[in-house]
């Protein structure tokens, strides 16, 4: 794939006048004058509804001028391959109500049953659910969803989902204020490429934040229409329905007709929203799944389970003579192990897909006692522990190291609660690892506050903290924003 694929597919995108607009040089920089104006007039009016530490992260992303840069990703499971549009806005003005709004909207995600956090959501499921024997196994597809979202309909909609749990908002003017922050964030979107500004008119940007969370909530409020305008039609509804996003799984009882008929409903609520049959039949693959009626569920009526892995995959893992911490490295490892016991439903099926994993590490330079004994530490007979036991233990373990860290920090620095402890920053590899270097600063810093009065009283409260950085790895060397065309 060179830069003419990736020229065509810029044409076919952003000059698409429905959805993006060409700014002139001028109009650039009014927009990003206005929009950073925009933010500060935002923040002054509301700074009685802003928390402290929010009304700091916004003013510390106002500063940001950069305008996003847009390229893309091609979808080389497709045929023909078409790219997928993103825009870089990490660096844009918006970024910060962006994130804020993120943090926000995520406590509305439970109220929505049929919304996915990940697969092992859906296995735990399928682990306690029956079904009967005729059931078909279905995936459909919302194309394009983040660019096709209407935005003042996802506005609305938000206004309607806000309103109907205030109880998660109680702080007065809480709630408008998010709304108004959701119409800045959405309706401010401008990218680059090539030297061209485009602002986009219709749907959501690729890129923000906040983007997953509200394309989430707007299907789920389509779902509960969808579910009222099924029951008066009398169409029938799926035995289950779970969507991740743009990617739904669905157990229907009944013929593929019914199923299109209830796919047509879909359809007819929002003109710009479509959603596509993907696959019908015995097996679905969904997410990192193969869910399948196999012997498990001749005997029990529970839906088989194997961890689906892509063609295009080439396995390029971490190897093993990287400067990563060893320990990294074996999380990685176990971690994958557990994956994949979790999404097997029988140990043969586990058996398979970790032998491959064993042959895999092996090309990748990871040395054959190690894996084995790490392979030790992840046993099959432990599946239902890791489905449902681990949660609690991690959310528990998580709680309590939290307060932990709390207590010792205020034990640490009783008059600096707010401030930083003295830090030496030093960039991570495996020969640093082996030199003492905490007692190293520590003594430095004790000579330093010998010999200098004014050193000492600046710094005899904080405690000498070393902090290690990550070094430029490969990809972020070779993946850019911006492509770089060849001089001549």
């Amino acid at each position: 794939m060179d830069f003419s694929w990736y020229d065509m597919e810029w044409l076919r995108q952003p000059h698409d006048a429905t959805i993006y607009l060409q700014l002139e040089s001028e109009e650039v920089e009014r927009v990003k004058f206005t929009t950073k104006l925009m933010l500060e007039k935002f923040i002054l009016k509301y700074k009685d509804v802003l928390t402290k530490q929010e009304m700091s992260f916004l003013q510390k992303n106002r500063q940001r001028p950069g305008v996003p840069l847009f390229y893309i990703l091609p979808k080389l499971h497709k045929n023909p391959v078409v790219g997928r549009p993103i825009v870089a806005g990490h660096s844009w003005v918006t970024v910060g109500c962006s994130k804020l709004l993120t943090s926000y909207f995520k406590k509305l995600l439970p109220k929505f049953p049929n919304i996915l956090k990940d697969s092992t959501t859906l296995i735990k499921i399928l682990e306690t659910t029956t079904f009967s024997d005729d059931v078909v196994l279905c995936t459909l597809d919302v194309i394009s969803l983040y660019t096709n979202i209407p935005v003042e309909h996802a506005i609305e909609v938000l206004k309607q989902v806000i309103q109907e749990n205030l109880e998660l908002f109680p702080t007065p003017d809480l709630p408008k204020m998010l709304i108004e922050m959701l119409e800045f964030v959405l309706k401010n979107n401008i990218m680059e490429y090539k030297g061209m500004v485009f602002k986009q008119i219709f749907g959501i940007a690729m890129g923000t934040p906040l983007a997953p969370v509200l394309a989430n909530l707007y299907l789920a409020f389509l779902e509960r229409i969808l579910a009222e305008k099924a029951d008066e039609k009398g169409i029938r509804w799926p035995t289950l329905y779970k969507r991740f996003i743009d990617d739904c799984f669905i157990v229907y009882e009944g013929q593929k007709n019914q199923l299109l008929q209830f796919i047509n409903l879909f359809n007819s609520l929002v003109s710009s929203i479509t959603l596509s049959l993907e696959s019908f039949g015995i097996s679905a693959n969904f997410l990192d799944l193969t869910i399948y009626k196999g012997n498990r569920f001749m005997r029990e009526g529970k839906l088989d389970l194997k961890i689906y892995q892509k063609p295009l995959n080439k396995y390029l893992y971490l190897p093993f003579n990287t400067d990563h911490p060893t320990h990294c490295k074996k999380s990685f490892v176990t971690s994958e192990l557990r994956r994949y016991v979790k999404g097997s439903s029988d140990h043969s099926v586990y058996t398979t897909v970790s032998t491959l994993f064993y042959s895999r590490l092996l090309k990748r330079g990871y040395p054959d006692d190690i894996i084995c004994e790490w392979f030790q530490t992840v046993q099959y007979s432990n599946r239902m522990n890791y489905l449902f036991k681990q949660d609690e233990e991690t959310s528990l373990v998580e709680t309590e190291v939290e307060e932990e860290e709390e207590s010792n920090f205020k034990d640490n620095f009783p008059r600096y609660e707010n401030s930083k402890p003295l830090i030496y920053k030093v960039q991570y590899n495996q020969r640093i690892q082996r030199l003492d270097l905490a007692s190293v600063f520590k003594q430095t810093v004790e000579d330093h506050r010998s010999s200098s009065v004014s050193f000492k009283a600046i710094t005899e409260d904080l405690k000498p903290l070393i902090c290690f950085t990550r070094g430029t790895n490969l990809g972020q060397s070779l993946i850019k924003a911006r492509t770089i065309q060849e001089s001549g």
